[in-house]
């Protein structure tokens, strides 16, 4: 299987979970996937949510939310492999971050 190239991750964030981190990863490459995994899990974290609110009160969950829970435990553990190698390879310091669609509109207006 090859591996991810910067292409990729332009081409479709999601790829960041299909292939596998190259041996000798560039700086910019896992800047780039841990802000596309990030990504992923953000989306991931909103359908749960969506789901949570939508769905009846069941004891067992529905597929789709059985899917979206584990693309979020998927995308949040590339994060922290992503996030090591950046520390061990390049003395990044560990910092994993959380993105937000909510938009303060006040702020953006003026």
């Amino acid at each position: 299987m090859r591996t991810l190239c910067i292409e990729d991750i332009k081409e479709n964030p999601w790829n960041v979970m299909l292939h596998p981190l190259p041996e000798q990863p560039t700086r910019f490459l896992l800047i780039l996937a841990q802000i596309a995994a990030t990504c992923c899990r953000q989306l991931a974290e909103e359908t749960i949510t969506e789901l949570e609110a939508t769905e009846p009160d069941t004891e067992l969950p529905s597929p789709q939310k059985r899917v979206a829970v584990r693309d979020w435990y998927r995308t949040h553990k590339k994060i922290g492999e992503i996030c090591y190698l950046l520390h061990d390879e390049f003395g990044v310091p560990i910092f994993d971050f959380c993105m937000s669609r909510e938009i303060r509109w006040e702020r953006v207006k003026k």
